[in-house]
Protein backbone atom coordinates (compact mmCIF):
# COMPACT_ATOMS: atom_id res chain seq x y z
CA UNK A 1 0.00 0.00 0.00
CA UNK A 2 1.29 3.58 -0.91
CA UNK A 3 1.48 5.70 1.87
CA UNK A 4 0.88 9.69 1.38
CA UNK A 5 5.05 10.87 1.90
CA UNK A 6 5.58 7.72 -1.20
CA UNK A 7 2.59 9.55 -4.01
CA UNK A 8 4.15 12.69 -2.76
CA UNK A 9 7.55 11.17 -3.71
CA UNK A 10 6.64 9.71 -6.79
CA UNK A 11 4.95 13.21 -8.20
CA UNK A 12 8.15 14.84 -7.99
CA UNK A 13 10.10 12.25 -9.95
CA UNK A 14 7.63 12.56 -12.27
CA UNK A 15 7.77 16.28 -12.37
CA UNK A 16 11.91 16.16 -12.11
CA UNK A 17 11.69 14.04 -15.57
CA UNK A 18 9.62 16.65 -17.42
CA UNK A 19 12.06 18.96 -16.09
CA UNK A 20 14.66 17.17 -17.89
CA UNK A 21 12.58 16.50 -20.87
CA UNK A 22 12.33 20.04 -21.01
CA UNK A 23 16.01 21.08 -20.80
CA UNK A 24 17.00 18.19 -23.61
CA UNK A 25 14.79 18.73 -25.77
CA UNK A 26 13.98 22.73 -25.73
CA UNK A 27 10.77 23.07 -27.16
CA UNK A 28 6.99 24.52 -26.74
CA UNK A 29 5.64 21.21 -26.12
CA UNK A 30 7.80 19.84 -23.08
CA UNK A 31 7.78 23.15 -21.57
CA UNK A 32 4.31 23.47 -21.03
CA UNK A 33 4.23 20.07 -19.96
CA UNK A 34 6.60 20.52 -17.54
CA UNK A 35 4.58 23.08 -16.30
CA UNK A 36 1.94 21.21 -16.50
CA UNK A 37 3.38 18.23 -14.20
CA UNK A 38 4.87 20.69 -11.64
CA UNK A 39 1.28 22.03 -11.35
CA UNK A 40 -0.14 18.49 -11.04
CA UNK A 41 2.53 17.94 -8.11
CA UNK A 42 1.45 20.78 -6.48
CA UNK A 43 -2.21 19.15 -6.75
CA UNK A 44 -0.86 15.98 -5.29
CA UNK A 45 0.88 17.73 -2.30
CA UNK A 46 -2.67 19.05 -1.47
CA UNK A 47 -4.78 16.58 -2.31
CA UNK A 48 -2.50 13.75 0.04
CA UNK A 49 -2.59 16.92 2.96
CA UNK A 50 0.64 15.84 3.64
CA UNK A 51 0.80 19.98 5.10
CA UNK A 52 -2.28 19.54 7.70
CA UNK A 53 -4.22 22.19 6.36
CA UNK A 54 -7.79 20.14 6.51
CA UNK A 55 -10.55 19.88 3.92
CA UNK A 56 -9.79 23.00 1.94
CA UNK A 57 -6.51 21.31 0.76
CA UNK A 58 -8.86 18.75 -1.72
CA UNK A 59 -10.11 22.88 -3.25
CA UNK A 60 -6.55 23.89 -3.32
CA UNK A 61 -5.51 20.10 -5.21
CA UNK A 62 -8.62 20.74 -7.66
CA UNK A 63 -7.80 24.17 -8.78
CA UNK A 64 -4.09 22.53 -9.30
CA UNK A 65 -5.33 19.84 -11.14
CA UNK A 66 -7.88 21.96 -13.41
CA UNK A 67 -4.69 24.12 -14.38
CA UNK A 68 -2.36 21.08 -15.08
CA UNK A 69 -5.31 20.15 -17.39
CA UNK A 70 -5.48 23.49 -19.48
CA UNK A 71 -2.00 23.66 -19.55
CA UNK A 72 -1.92 20.32 -21.24
CA UNK A 73 -4.58 21.06 -23.53
CA UNK A 74 -2.85 24.24 -24.87
CA UNK A 75 0.16 22.50 -25.12
CA UNK A 76 -1.27 19.92 -27.37
CA UNK A 77 -3.73 22.51 -29.35
CA UNK A 78 -0.28 25.16 -30.43
CA UNK A 79 1.34 21.76 -31.16
CA UNK A 80 -1.15 21.04 -33.62
CA UNK A 81 -1.31 24.53 -34.58
CA UNK A 82 2.17 24.78 -35.53
CA UNK A 83 2.52 21.54 -37.37
CA UNK A 84 -0.74 22.34 -39.21
CA UNK A 85 -3.32 19.24 -38.33
CA UNK A 86 -6.20 19.21 -38.33
CA UNK A 87 -7.96 19.74 -34.76
CA UNK A 88 -11.37 18.06 -35.55
CA UNK A 89 -10.20 14.97 -36.66
CA UNK A 90 -10.85 11.27 -35.69
CA UNK A 91 -8.83 11.51 -32.87
CA UNK A 92 -10.95 13.87 -31.14
CA UNK A 93 -14.32 12.29 -32.22
CA UNK A 94 -12.45 9.51 -30.25
CA UNK A 95 -11.90 11.69 -27.54
CA UNK A 96 -15.54 13.07 -27.48
CA UNK A 97 -16.96 9.66 -26.85
CA UNK A 98 -14.57 8.09 -24.40
CA UNK A 99 -15.47 11.97 -21.80
CA UNK A 100 -19.34 10.84 -22.86
CA UNK A 101 -18.57 7.45 -21.95
CA UNK A 102 -17.41 8.33 -18.92
CA UNK A 103 -20.30 10.75 -17.66
CA UNK A 104 -22.58 8.23 -18.70
CA UNK A 105 -20.96 5.22 -16.61
CA UNK A 106 -20.46 7.89 -13.56
CA UNK A 107 -24.07 8.85 -13.81
CA UNK A 108 -25.64 5.61 -13.63
CA UNK A 109 -23.62 4.19 -11.37
CA UNK A 110 -24.49 6.72 -8.91
CA UNK A 111 -28.14 6.44 -9.43
CA UNK A 112 -27.87 2.37 -9.46
CA UNK A 113 -25.72 2.20 -6.18
CA UNK A 114 -27.56 5.47 -4.53
CA UNK A 115 -30.23 6.38 -6.08
CA UNK A 116 -29.91 10.17 -6.32
CA UNK A 117 -28.14 12.90 -7.20
CA UNK A 118 -24.72 13.00 -5.01
CA UNK A 119 -23.82 16.76 -3.86
CA UNK A 120 -20.18 16.89 -5.34
CA UNK A 121 -22.16 15.48 -9.05
CA UNK A 122 -22.28 19.20 -10.61
CA UNK A 123 -18.94 19.59 -9.10
CA UNK A 124 -17.19 16.61 -11.04
CA UNK A 125 -18.96 17.73 -14.02
CA UNK A 126 -17.18 20.71 -14.45
CA UNK A 127 -14.22 19.35 -13.53
CA UNK A 128 -14.79 16.56 -16.15
CA UNK A 129 -15.27 19.43 -18.75
CA UNK A 130 -11.13 20.14 -18.14
CA UNK A 131 -10.47 16.76 -18.33
CA UNK A 132 -12.40 16.71 -21.34
CA UNK A 133 -10.77 19.06 -22.77
CA UNK A 134 -7.28 18.08 -22.25
CA UNK A 135 -8.37 14.60 -23.64
CA UNK A 136 -9.54 15.47 -27.26
CA UNK A 137 -6.68 17.79 -27.94
CA UNK A 138 -4.56 15.00 -26.81
CA UNK A 139 -6.52 12.58 -28.66
CA UNK A 140 -6.69 15.22 -31.80
CA UNK A 141 -2.78 15.64 -31.61
CA UNK A 142 -2.10 12.24 -31.39
CA UNK A 143 -4.00 11.00 -34.13
CA UNK A 144 -2.14 13.23 -36.23
CA UNK A 145 1.37 12.63 -34.59
CA UNK A 146 1.95 9.12 -36.39
CA UNK A 147 5.01 8.18 -34.07
CA UNK A 148 3.75 8.59 -30.63
CA UNK A 149 0.42 8.40 -31.41
CA UNK A 150 -0.80 4.96 -29.05
CA UNK A 151 1.08 6.04 -26.56
CA UNK A 152 -0.31 9.18 -26.05
CA UNK A 153 -3.38 7.78 -26.43
CA UNK A 154 -2.41 5.07 -23.87
CA UNK A 155 -1.13 7.92 -21.35
CA UNK A 156 -4.13 10.05 -21.58
CA UNK A 157 -6.65 7.11 -21.25
CA UNK A 158 -5.04 6.09 -18.21
CA UNK A 159 -5.18 9.55 -16.97
CA UNK A 160 -8.93 9.66 -17.31
CA UNK A 161 -9.27 5.96 -15.71
CA UNK A 162 -7.49 7.70 -12.78
CA UNK A 163 -9.95 10.45 -12.71
CA UNK A 164 -12.83 8.42 -12.75
CA UNK A 165 -11.18 5.99 -9.88
CA UNK A 166 -10.86 9.38 -7.86
CA UNK A 167 -14.48 10.28 -8.48
CA UNK A 168 -16.13 7.22 -7.50
CA UNK A 169 -15.63 7.32 -3.69
CA UNK A 170 -16.63 10.95 -3.87
CA UNK A 171 -20.61 10.22 -4.99
CA UNK A 172 -20.46 7.14 -2.98
CA UNK A 173 -20.55 4.60 -5.30
CA UNK A 174 -17.13 2.59 -4.38
CA UNK A 175 -16.65 -0.93 -3.13
CA UNK A 176 -15.77 -0.75 0.14
CA UNK A 177 -13.06 -4.10 -0.77
CA UNK A 178 -10.91 -2.34 -3.28
CA UNK A 179 -7.99 -0.32 -2.44
CA UNK A 180 -8.85 2.92 -4.95
CA UNK A 181 -5.93 4.70 -3.79
CA UNK A 182 -3.48 2.35 -5.10
CA UNK A 183 -5.24 1.75 -8.33
CA UNK A 184 -5.69 5.70 -8.99
CA UNK A 185 -2.04 6.12 -8.29
CA UNK A 186 -1.03 2.75 -10.24
CA UNK A 187 -2.66 4.70 -13.13
CA UNK A 188 -2.03 8.09 -12.67
CA UNK A 189 1.59 7.65 -12.74
CA UNK A 190 2.08 5.47 -16.21
CA UNK A 191 -0.40 8.34 -17.30
CA UNK A 192 1.67 11.45 -16.83
CA UNK A 193 5.25 9.76 -17.45
CA UNK A 194 3.78 8.67 -21.22
CA UNK A 195 2.37 12.37 -21.98
CA UNK A 196 5.70 13.81 -20.42
CA UNK A 197 7.75 11.49 -22.66
CA UNK A 198 5.91 11.10 -25.79
CA UNK A 199 4.28 14.12 -25.97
Amino acid sequence: MLTQPMKVVLSFILSAIAVYMYIKHKNTNHKLCMFAMLSSTLGDIFMTDIIHIGSISTYFGAAFFILAHIIYALCFILASKTKQYKYFNLGFYIGIIIVLITVIALTLLMFVKTGKIQGMYIPLLAYLFFIGLNLVSQYSYAYSEKNTRLLLMIGMLLFIISDFLVFLPMLNICQESINYNDLIWFTYVPAQLLIIIFN
